[in-house]
């Protein structure tokens, strides 16, 4: 019977412990995830599409580390077109670093290949590319036909003349006009490969 209760008094004991762990382990972890969503709103908070410049602090996110990704994925699906850019734009510089990242940023920037905004669906298209993903290059294909002016640079250019100096760099191509991208992509979309060591997407011919 003593061993009994001695072993209950063990358990019990290593149960309070377990709850005192738990509760400071919540208090050490919760701040600290709070910390960083903050840092990463309070650096938004100051992009002003009318100062270009503004934008150049995001660096400022990507210095807080991996730590970041879970909030710039959730970026993805901002109503703010300055918050989904951001996201944009450094989740993909995490996954370089990490490549078990690759994989989630891939399915989270795939979905703003769809973005209403002209700007931000090249970006995404080219950052996908610099990663590997054909799909990339058939959205750059498509901005081609844009007519928008890009956000987030200074001087602004069109997003057509932005898209074609990206295809030209991530592939064996070097066409100037939509048909003749088109054309090239309808020849050789199938047989496209990833050259990983020179980050380019070259052809079987």
């Amino acid at each position: 019977m003593k061993s009994f209760k001695s072993i209950e008094a063990v358990l019990a004991f290593l149960l309070m412990i377990a709850v005192v762990f738990g509760v400071w382990h919540s208090r050490e972890t919760k701040p600290e995830e709070e910390t960083v969503k903050d840092k990463i709103f309070s650096v938004l908070a100051g992009f002003d599409f009318r100062d270009p410049e503004s934008f150049s602090s995001v660096s400022q996110i990507e210095e807080l580390g991996e730590k970041t990704v879970p909030v710039l994925q959730g970026l993805l699906d901002s109503d703010s077109i300055s918050e989904r850019w951001a996201a944009v734009i450094l989740l993909p510089r995490f996954a370089a670093q990490n490549e078990e990242l690759v994989p989630s940023v891939v399915s989270g920037l795939t979905k703003t290949l769809d973005d209403h905004d002209d700007t931000l669906r090249m970006l995404s298209a080219v950052q996908l590319a610099s990663l590997g993903e054909k799909d990339g290059i058939r959205v750059l294909i498509e901005s081609l036909s844009s007519e928008e002016t890009t956000h987030f640079g200074e001087p602004p250019e069109l997003v057509r003349e932005r898209a074609l100096i990206y295809l030209q760099h991530y592939t064996d191509f070097n066409g100037t006009s939509l048909s003749a991208w088109e054309s090239w992509w309808q020849e050789n979309q199938t047989g496209l490969f990833w050259n990983a060591e020179k980050k380019v997407f070259e052809t079987n011919q």
